[in-house]
Order: structure tokens, then C-alpha cells, then sequence
């Protein structure tokens, strides 16, 4: 089994050759699989992506159309907290240059929500490697009842498993553009392909309506 050093390697540099135009297409492919998870929820926290990471905005912009109330993460420290964001205009520049929410914004206490989670790579039964922060970890293990769905390009599965320690969490599902691979009970479960046709997202370009 590879190291986590490798694999981040390894995926990054799977990322780095894909181009603005298939991002999108791409992202929007996850967008519509997870929408369709978070039907029923009326709270959701969920991540503001980097470049080249599976995109988030039009998933935001989809949830605010269906009434869904989103929160993103702000770095605090050694801290990840969510704060509720209502538009484009309460984000503004954090850490590492990451769009957060702005001093202001009301931080969000809704334990049942589910996390809708980055990382540099998954593996079919849940595995997770992130980028080494262990951010996502910390808020975790402080908020252990949120539903944990990853969220990713498919070719940031790792087929060959990946190496998990004592403190990383399983997520619950995660999603590519590709699948779905979902807990249920002690086994994992890899939903069909999905074909690109099947999607009705558009993408907005930006975030919040017109």
C-alpha cells in the first residue's frame, strides 16, 4: 500500500493536467449525484473549492434555490468552524487565499447537517487522505454526528485502498462524477455509472441567482 505522501503526489498530479472546461463539466456531474442525496435536508455545511479540486459553487447555488441553508468553513487557527452563508458577497478571501465566510456571518450549530468533505484522494470503502492539515479531522472528531459525504472526481478514487490511521474518519458516501459509493452497515456499495445526459445542471458561473 502506498503512502499517504504518494498518493497525494500521485493524484495531484492527475489534477494539475485537467483543464477549466472539464472542471466543470466534471463538477457538475458531482453536483447533480449529491443534490440528489440532500433532498430532504434543510442545512448542509459544505466546502469552498481550490482550483482543481471538484467544484462546489454551482452545488451552493442549487441548494439556496431549493431553500437549503449552507454553511462554509473558516480556518481559526488550528480550527475549522462553519459559518452560514446566504450569498457570493459573504465570502471573502482566508487562508491560503480560500474564499471563507466573512466576520459577521452567524456560525453554524446544526449538528445533524451533513459535511459535504474535500480531499485529495477516497478509496471505494470510505477511505479519506486530505492534505495533511488535518482540519477536517479536528472538526470531526469535535462534531462526530454530521453525515459525512466526500466529494471528488473519479479519478481520485483509489482502487487500491488507501492507508487510514486511528483518528481518520470513515466517510458515510462519497460521491464522484462517475459514482456512488455508500455505507450500508459494516459494507460499502458502489451505485451505477451515470451517464453525462442524465445531469440537467447548467453551470452559473458563479454563485447565488441572478
Amino acid at each position: 500500500m502506498k503512502s499517504k505522501h504518494d498518493v497525494r503526489r500521485e493524484i495531484r498530479l492527475k489534477r494539475e493536467s485537467l483543464t477549466e472546461e472539464e472542471k466543470v463539466r466534471r463538477s457538475l456531474l458531482v453536483a447533480a449525484r449529491v443534490l440528489e442525496l440532500l433532498e430532504k435536508e434543510e442545512q448542509v455545511y459544505v466546502y469552498i473549492d481550490l482550483e482543481k479540486e471538484a467544484g462546489t459553487r454551482d452545488l451552493i447555488t442549487r441548494l439556496w434555490e431549493n431553500g437549503i441553508r449552507v454553511a462554509a468553513p473558516r480556518v481559526e487557527g488550528k480550527e475549522l468552524r462553519f459559518y452560514e452563508i446566504r450569498s457570493e458577497e459573504e465570502l471573502t478571501a482566508g487562508f491560503h487565499g480560500i474564499p471563507e465566510p466573512k466576520l459577521g456571518c452567524m456560525e453554524a450549530a446544526w449538528p445533524q447537517a451533513p459535511v459535504i468533505v474535500p480531499g485529495v484522494a477516497f478509496d471505494p470503502k470510505g477511505g479519506r487522505t486530505g492534505y495533511g492539515g488535518g482540519y477536517y479531522d479536528r472538526f470531526l472528531q469535535r462534531e462526530p454526528e454530521h453525515r459525512i459525504i466526500g466529494y471528488c472526481f473519479q479519478f481520485q478514487i483509489y482502487e487500491e485502498g488507501l492507508e487510514m490511521e486511528s483518528h481518520d474518519r470513515i466517510m458515510d458516501v462519497v460521491v464522484t462524477d462517475e459514482r456512488i459509493y455508500e455505507k450500508r452497515g459494516n459494507s460499502y456499495e458502489s451505485g451505477r455509472n451515470r451517464s453525462e445526459s442524465e445531469s440537467s445542471f447548467k453551470s452559473s458561473g458563479k454563485y447565488g441567482t441572478e
